[in-house]
């Protein structure tokens, strides 16, 4: 009956909270809806401790479906502090009035469970991915659900699985880095890297296999894109050129034409040499920020690691600065996710760096993601190879957006937080808050969520810049009160927003360092700005853009050429530049 339809979803924590009255809780929630008239109207038939994510129905008997909830970077709404949570799998013999969570007594209840997939001829058998460490892998049953056991010699973590419809013997299952096949029916698998040549797939979230031919498989991934094997996994190339829907995480403009540029999209950075129309990956995983140092290139990834380059971007090593999943289970993060887009160089003294470590949601207006732990901030004075950490900061373990160094000393910083703009006079040592940028700002009544921002006394501020012909200009913005100038440094501050929504979520001020007055604002909401008059007053220059998540803008040398690096909608080019 085709009116009848399902569908999945997840619920973010701050909204599972509120509706089940558990204003602490920390994690995602999913649901289940159903209709009867072809999506016209929806009843919502399941909700539960996790986000629910395929529906299977059995092609004998309608009435019978399941459902599979779970994925690697969602925390189950019921996970505790020494618990992972989850729900598992779960199963309606009446169209979804009644569930059953299967197999709970013998271990898959209460797992992560993210992909799940039926056997094409016997729909008693179903195949499903389990992600948990230390008991993940291929699961199958037999019976319909009611039993369930590991697959052979199936890997020991799985994210995502299918069966080939056309040879039902063939069994594929993949995670990070990896993908298996089984040809006898989950009974011995085999193993084989999930990278092309130049780079790793990032992670699995869905499989698809042709329907034609068992050994031509699609990987789709977090970060990576689309990926095609033609021989069941054993080898892979690229499948995404005109794929754009990568979430660019930084960007730089090499020195040059302005055509070459380095761009870090999650779980992997990439690089053209024409100006966007052709990327090539790297072996760098992934970068929230570049810096142009003069011994090559510098980024900050995402896994904690500082990553240097001499080669232009084609090969990196690593430094440690933190290890995030140390500080995960040591309570000080909520989870091992934080961005390290605070990534900065003093101008003065190129071996002496800034770095500090936030939520990205945050940056995008999600008021409960600015609260998350996080580390604390970093210092570097031998360019990135060595780094001390700054504690005891008033934002100890608070989310640092944007750091910026005077051009003309390399000891005062300024740094945007989620608790107000501070500022350091001797390198980080010591920190106060600029108390006349918050008095100013928060003269700006707040058009949306007042009741968060005042009950979590949070001021969020987003950004921060000093201009580069005069440092006793500095630019910043706060997330509900736009842009904001200072003509002497720091003292007082008058609101630079003629142009732009006031409550407009500025993610990045980008001033050319060849023109005076000339800056560059990307927003979440309205897309790309330009001012003409040092930032006081602002006008789109959207054209043929989707301004949708604007995240970071990267400048050619010359200042001809604007790349404008998107939350969910890749790179985009804006050449011939006007000037005043």
């Amino acid at each position: 009956d085709p009116n009848i339809v399902y569908a999945a979803g997840e619920v973010d924590s701050v909204s599972w909270a509120t509706e089940n009255q558990f204003p602490d809780a920390h994690g995602y929630g999913g649901e289940v809806y159903k209709s009867l008239d072809g999506g016209l109207t929806w009843s919502r038939i399941w909700a539960g401790d996790n986000i629910a994510r395929y529906v299977v129905v059995d092609p004998r008997n309608s009435n019978r479906v399941y459902v599979s909830t779970g994925i690697f970077d969602r925390t189950a709404a019921n996970a505790t502090p020494d618990k992972r949570g989850g729900v598992g799998i779960l199963r309606s013999d009446d169209g979804g009035q009644t569930w059953t969570v299967l197999d709970e007594k013998n271990g898959l209840g209460g797992l992560i469970i993210p992909s799940l997939f039926m056997h094409p001829e016997n729909p008693d058998i179903l195949i499903a991915a389990v992600s948990d460490p230390g008991v993940g892998g291929v699961f199958v049953t037999y019976d319909g659900g009611d039993t369930w056991m590991r697959a052979g010699n199936s890997p020991t973590s799985s994210d995502a699985v299918e069966i080939a419809v056309r040879d039902p013997t063939i069994w594929y299952s993949a995670t990070e880095g990896s993908i298996s096949r089984s040809d006898d029916s989950g009974s011995t698998w085999q193993s084989y890297s999930l990278a092309t040549t130049d780079r790793s797939a990032g992670m699995p979230i869905d499989l698809q296999v042709d329907p034609r031919d068992p050994m031509r498989i699609f990987d789709n991934n977090y970060g990576g894109g689309n990926f095609l094997s033609l021989d069941g996994g054993e080898t892979w190339v690229d499948a995404s050129k005109g794929y754009s829907g990568a979430t660019i995480a930084g960007m730089v403009v090499l020195p040059g034409d302005g055509l070459s540029v380095l761009a870090g999209a999650n779980t992997s950075g990439f690089i053209t040499s024409d100006g966007g129309e052709t990327w090539l990956g790297t072996q760098l995983p992934s970068a929230s920020q570049f810096i142009l140092h003069p011994d090559g290139l510098i980024a900050s990834g995402s896994g904690g690691e500082v990553w240097h380059s001499q080669d232009n971007g084609l090969t990196w090593t690593s430094t440690t600065v933190v290890d995030l999943m140390a500080e995960t289970m040591a309570g000080r993060m909520g989870n091992d996710v934080a961005s390290m887009r605070a990534f900065v160089m003093a101008p003065s003294d190129p071996d002496t760096l800034y770095l500090g470590f936030h939520n990205t949601p945050c940056m995008e207006g999600i008021i409960a993601n600015c609260l998350d732990g996080m580390p604390n901030m970093y210092r570097s004075t031998d360019g990135g190879y060595t780094w001390q950490e700054l504690s005891g900061t008033p934002f100890d373990h608070l989310g640092v957006l944007r750091l910026a160094v005077n051009p003309g000393n390399s000891k005062e910083v300024y740094a945007a937080t989620v608790k107000g703009l501070f500022f350091s006079s001797n390198g980080g040592d010591q920190w106060t808050k600029v108390d006349s940028f918050e008095q100013a700002t928060r003269q700006v009544p707040i058009l949306d969520e007042p009741g968060p921002i005042a009950e979590l006394n949070l001021w969020v501020v987003t950004e921060v810049v000093f201009d580069p012909f005069d440092p006793q200009v500095i630019l910043a913005a706060t997330q509900h009160g736009g842009i904001w100038r200072s003509d002497d440094g720091g003292q007082t501050w008058k609101q630079a927003a003629a142009g732009m929504d006031p409550n407009e979520i500025v993610s990045t001020i980008l001033p050319d360092p060849n023109t005076r007055d000339l800056y560059y604002a990307a927003t979440i909401q309205s897309g790309v700005f330009v001012s003409l008059d040092g930032g006081k007053t602002w006008k789109t220059i959207n054209s043929g853009l989707d301004p949708r998540k604007i995240a970071n803008l990267a400048l050619s040398q010359d200042g001809s050429t604007l790349y404008a690096g998107t939350g969910s909608n890749g790179v985009w080019r804006l050449a011939n530049l006007e000037k005043p």
